[in-house]
């Protein structure tokens, strides 16, 4: 008999895949917060229906979490927020898994700073996005994680420590 995790367990196992995907540090800072926590930060927001599966999540101190969200239009173009499709309300995990896994994540992942496809099997595996992958899903490949946060910084006061 197949083994089925709880909502309890399917989010714990999914916040820990996205923590660990760049060792419970910043996606977007490579720090760690003082205290080791960090936020989840749901692309697709929890209340338009993202479910907390990998793909839908990346790490960030809670000031960098803050600061996406007051640059919403900055974090559509960099993957960290994605628009919620209008068909999206009856869609199952699978559903949402298979959409999130298409729009790559400009992010650390191991420490590495680039474009990612995030993975949402449970395995916390990530990799690098091509440029096509990248332009399939309307993004700019040419945009960096350096050149990312110097605009949030512009947009929004706020620096990345």
């Amino acid at each position: 008999m197949p083994t089925t995790l709880t909502r309890t367990a399917a989010d714990l196992l999914a916040t820990n895949v996205v923590r660990e995907l760049n060792m419970g540090r910043c996606a977007l800072t490579n720090v760690m917060a003082a205290d080791g926590s960090g936020n989840w930060c749901h692309r697709v927001a929890e209340g338009r229906g993202g479910p907390k599966i990998p793909a839908n999540g990346v790490w960030m101190t809670a000031l960098a979490h803050r600061a996406t969200h007051s640059a919403a239009a900055l974090s559509r173009a960099c993957g960290w927020m994605v628009s919620t499709p209008p068909d999206s309300t009856r869609w199952t995990l699978e559903d949402w898994g298979a959409y999130l896994r298409r729009i790559p994540v400009l992010c650390l992942a191991q420490g590495i700073p680039a474009w990612f496809l995030l993975d949402d099997s449970g395995d916390g595996v990530a990799r690098l996005a091509e440029d096509a992958e990248v332009e399939a899903a309307g993004l700019d490949p040419a945009r960096t994680l350096p050149e990312a946060l110097a605009e949030l910084e512009r947009v929004t006061g706020w620096r990345a420590a």
